[in-house]
């Protein structure tokens, strides 16, 4: 087995050094070099530690990972031959029934949801003015299935737009069916749009991205961002056009720049925004009227950075360093209103703070992962590696820890609209598998860290019993599908020797003898065969029907924009000029 010292001995992941795109470094017996001008899938963080305890764990223990971390697929949804909503698929009848009071009901709702979060910078049109044109001609009781939106006089660019809006309401119980169907019907509506682009258009797609971030898949929700970008682009926005450097212009480009990044840092993909393209240059005009927003953009240049370097053909190692010397002033920033907050509540004002300390704690291990893989820089990289993955298990254990209490209270198998309405009023962040991925990463990092002597035997097993804690939030939205990395939790806690019910003792013991009982019995269950369920048809947005407990989040759908702080300090300050 090949010492600690000298990881690089080991066969890169898919050969990743005969996939490099510069002859320099091809040439070079630096395997980080090489390593760190692989494909970008290759540099996927949970890729390379989980080949890194494969590895270790056959020739240790004969262990053989079983965890994929593949996101469920969604039942496929009907597409449409008509606009009339009477002959729409049966996931959009769903609201074929609703009058023009009933949709001003649900619009009210929505708009409570949106002042309240920092979607209400977006400048969005008055979508009952819509919703009073559409039914203009109609009687009182008139349902929305006998409108004919063909022949409508709104705009179907203003039409799209308005439905987004409504697909982001929880007005109701059972309304994860509801928020499907006003989605696939904005998407329909946008599909179908001939006109030229407009800004209605682009806010559309990125109301539609967050709602299928909760409710559709992660590709659907990286495709819409997609094509929010392409729209924005076209029509100005970015591109230092006067047109789009409207305040209502601006205002939304930064928050569809954050969508952007944040997806492509957590599936390891290019940002379809490019850095020149979100420079802090360009935000000048929104600072100087929104200056409590400088965080946001100053967060947005430097993931911009750190984007642009980890695609480009050369990384040096010298390149990583000027990276890592900023996101530690950016750290060193944001954790100062964390030190004044409880150390088991957050406070609302330093929600937005722990978000961003996610996001920079992420992006270290994203730099450093591939150089796991190397012989030079393997020792700072665990090093640094480990230090993120355990602030990015306590980050999340301090949002989500409220959650945890309500579900010690409610048996599993009850989970139901209800809960989560009251786990999203005690957390403030839905499940989404992005979390998945992070924390159970996260964990494995620490357990390649142990079994190279890097970490203790306490810290190893503090950070599997918050995994394994953080994943059972998790579960109330993905169910079985995160089995296998609770398993793999519960079997390298075993093979390493760890104690899970002492570690989660000891994280729980202020909660007293019956919180911990029920974790435990949660955590440390036999393994059981689970039967699985043929998929929701009717939904069409449901993992499975197992005891209907899986369903997508309905108390959410402004991902993490929602209940973010506006009044936040200003980090801008430690940003190098050139940033």
């Amino acid at each position: 087995m090949p010492s600690p010292s000298n990881p690089g001995d080991r066969v890169p992941l898919a050969n990743a050094s005969n996939q490099c795109s510069s002859p320099g470094a091809a040439d070079s017996d630096d395997v980080s070099a090489q390593l760190v001008t692989a494909r970008l899938s290759q540099r996927d963080p949970f890729t390379i530690v989980r080949h890194l305890i494969q590895e270790v764990g056959r020739e240790r223990y004969r262990y053989e990972v079983q965890c994929t971390l593949v996101e469920p697929e969604q039942t496929a949804t009907g597409r449409l031959w008509s606009r009339s909503i009477n002959q729409l698929s049966s996931t959009i009848s769903v609201i074929a029934d609703l009058t023009r009071l009933d949709l001003l009901r649900v619009l009210a709702f929505t708009q409570k949801q949106l002042r309240r979060s920092i979607l209400n910078l977006l400048d969005l049109p008055d979508i009952g003015d819509i919703l009073n044109s559409l039914f203009a001609d109609a009687e009182n009781d008139t349902t929305l299935g006998a409108v004919d939106l063909r022949i409508a006089t709104v705009p179907m660019d203003l039409l799209a737009l308005a439905f987004a809006q409504l697909a982001l309401s929880d007005s109701n119980p059972g309304s994860a069916g509801m928020r499907g169907a006003f989605l696939e019907l904005s998407s329909i509506l946008v599909e179908d749009y001939a006109g030229e682009p407009t800004l209605n258009l682009a806010l559309a797609l990125f109301l539609q991205h967050i709602c299928a971030l909760h409710i559709s898949t992660s590709n659907r929700s990286r495709a819409l961002i997609g094509q929010a970008v392409q729209v924005s682009h076209d029509i100005g926005i970015g591109k230092r056009h006067p047109e789009g450097r409207s305040l209502a212009a601006l205002r939304f480009y930064v928050l569809l720049c954050f969508a952007d990044q944040y997806c492509a840092m957590i599936h390891s993909t290019v940002p379809f925004i490019k850095t020149e393209d979100c420079q802090l240059s360009l935000f000048e005009p929104l600072l100087a009227a929104y200056p409590q927003l400088r965080n946001l953009v100053e967060v947005i240049a430097l993931d911009g950075l750190i984007l642009s370097r980890l695609h480009s053909t050369l990384n040096p190692y010298d390149n990583i360093i000027a990276l890592e010397k900023v996101i530690g002033q950016v750290c060193a920033r944001v954790g100062r209103p964390l030190l004044q907050a409880s150390s088991e509540e957050v406070r609302p004002e330093h929600a937005f703070d722990t978000l961003v300390q996610i996001h920079v704690f992420w992006s270290r291990i994203m730099l450093r992962a591939p150089l796991l893989l190397s012989g030079d820089y393997w020792l700072s990289s665990v090093c640094i590696c480990v230090r993120a993955a355990q602030m990015l298990l306590s980050n999340y254990l301090r949002i989500l820890r409220p959650g945890l209490r309500v579900l010690a209270n409610t048996a599993l198998s009850a989970v139901g609209d209800q809960l989560r309405r009251e786990l999203l009023e005690a957390t403030s962040v839905p499940s989404t598998w992005r979390q998945v991925r992070r924390i159970t990463t996260s964990v494995l990092v620490v357990f390649y860290a142990f079994w190279r002597g890097e970490v203790s035997h306490d810290e190893a097993g503090e950070a599997a019993a918050t995994a394994a804690l953080l994943l059972e939030f998790e579960r109330t939205r993905w169910g079985s599908a995160i089995d296998e990395a609770r398993k793999t939790i519960r079997d390298l806690s075993n093979i390493s020797g760890l104690d899970m019910c002492h570690y989660l003792e000891k994280i729980l013991h202020k909660d007293g003898d019956e919180y911990l009982a029920i974790f435990l019995n949660r955590i440390l269950e036999s393994e059981q065969p689970h039967q699985e369920h043929p998929q929701n048809a009717t939904a069409g947005l449901t993992i499975n029907t197992e005891a209907q407990m899986y369903q997508p989040w309905d108390s959410t759908a402004a991902w993490v924009f929602l209940d973010w702080n506006l009044d936040m300090g200003d980090f801008g300050d430690y940003m190098p000029q050139q940033y």
